[in-house]
């Protein structure tokens, strides 16, 4: 599927896996669809309580996806070697 020297998926030669991969991409959202641009404001309007639970979720969640990755790479890593 990879031609000899090619740098770029253009033009489209498998139109079918393509159109698989543009499915698979909807699948997760993008940081292109998420505005960020009022987040710092709307923290601001929080009470100390409120932040201190916002703060603890993010924590949590950026530490289980941490783990979870590692988690996986360690299984796929000893599978495949």
């Amino acid at each position: 599927m990879i031609s000899k020297g090619c740098k770029s998926i253009f033009p489209i030669k498998h139109q079918e896996i393509w159109d698989r991969y543009k499915l698979h991409i909807q699948a997760f959202w993008t940081p292109e669809e998420v505005s960020l641009q009022d987040d710092l404001r709307d923290l601001q309007t929080l009470n100390d309580g409120e932040k201190h639970f916002i703060k603890n979720v993010l924590a949590f969640f950026a530490n289980s996806e941490a783990m979870i990755n590692e988690n996986l790479a360690s299984r796929f890593y000893n599978e495949i070697i």
